[in-house]
């Protein structure tokens, strides 16, 4: 025979008659020889007794006259934020709207100015020729030695 601790579910389901015949039997037994189970079954009976009279209690417990009138009487509640959510949600849509046809236009708008100030710019360059003073600080120097012999490299010696 198998023993059983006091904090067994198996003490409780006893009590409540939800076990079958033969488990019913081992815990009889176990009862029979210890004390101290006997001691834990009757405090369960105790509690379950308590909580039973307590559920009959709240079962009859009945509702004020002026309370259940109160909870039978279908008077609608007064709407006074009714159109503030959806109003709120209409101008959110709206400017989201006007942010994505908007944007880009404005885009497009400045890749024409960019455009046309490059244009300009290359039309200014093909227009006015530089002037040798202009292109003189990029020129390259050129040593003596490139001076004297303009053409290949310089003779080995």
């Amino acid at each position: 025979m198998t023993t059983i601790n006091k904090s067994d579910p198996k003490l409780t389901a006893f009590v409540l008659g939800e076990l079958s015949e033969a488990e019913m039997l081992e815990i009889q037994k176990m009862l029979d020889e210890n004390i101290e189970l006997q001691n834990e079954v009757e405090a369960i009976r105790s509690t379950v007794s308590q909580v039973e009279t307590l559920l009959q209690n709240e079962n009859s417990m009945t509702l004020a006259p002026s309370v259940s009138a109160g909870a039978n009487s279908h008077t609608p509640r007064p709407r006074a934020h009714a159109w503030g959510w959806s109003s709120a949600l209409c101008v959110l849509v709206v400017c989201g709207v006007a942010v994505a046809l908007l944007l880009p236009a404005k885009q497009a708008a400045r890749q024409a100015a960019k455009d046309m100030v490059i244009h300009s710019e290359g039309m200014r360059l093909v227009t006015e020729a530089p002037t040798q003073t202009e292109l003189e600080p990029y020129r390259r120097r050129r040593t003596p030695h490139e001076i004297r012999r303009p053409f290949g490299p310089a003779p080995l010696r």
